[in-house]
């Protein structure tokens, strides 16, 4: 909903000293201070860019949610060149069993 038509969305995969990152990026409009501050909160829109808001405002913080029960984190952010980037951190396994 927020890249432009035919844009390219792409998803990386990084193993770092904090777990197994995916990271999802896109070439939209990314987010206004304001909204980065907002977005994993329940019915929060935003301001949506130039296409305007999409859907209820319940699906980052779903997201959030199933993630911290997988004792994860999940952030969002606007990238320098434009767009935005959603990285999800999930923690790998350690010890003699893993």
């Amino acid at each position: 909903n927020h890249s432009p038509p035919g844009g390219v969305v792409e998803i990386a995969l990084a193993v770092t000293s904090a777990g197994a990152e995916v990271s999802i990026m896109d070439r939209g409009p990314g987010l206004s201070a304001h909204d980065q501050s907002h977005v994993f909160d329940r019915f929060y829109r935003g301001s949506g860019g130039a296409g305007g808001s999409f859907g209820l405002g319940i699906g980052l913080a779903i997201a959030k949610g199933i993630v911290e029960q997988h004792h994860a984190t999940i952030a969002l952010a606007s990238r320098s060149e434009g767009g935005a980037v959603l990285t999800i951190t999930l923690p790998l396994p350690s010890g003699p069993n893993s």
